[in-house]
């Protein structure tokens, strides 16, 4: 079994939902699956939480300078 660390480097992906002051942290997807066949875990934030909400919102922006941008290639055709 991986060390926690190895853990966190290896799958850690933050699903973090942030609007306005609030902040849900959860493990689900939104994804139709989730909202009807699943049941998962979450935590709500709410009024800003002492700063909580300021700090993941700060993280997410970091994060997102190193994140990888998806730019499919274009479509071709062969002819044949």
């Amino acid at each position: 079994m991986p060390s926690p660390f190895d853990e966190c480097l290896g799958v850690f992906h933050i699903k973090a939902y942030i609007v306005d002051d609030e902040l849900l942290l959860s493990g689900a997807n939104l994804s139709e699956e989730y909202f009807t066949d699943r049941q998962d875990r979450y935590i709500s934030f709410v009024n800003g939480a002492n700063g909580l909400v300021d700090f993941y919102s700060n993280l997410i922006d970091i994060l997102s300078d190193y994140a990888e941008e998806y730019h499919p290639e274009p479509a071709t055709t062969t002819l044949m």
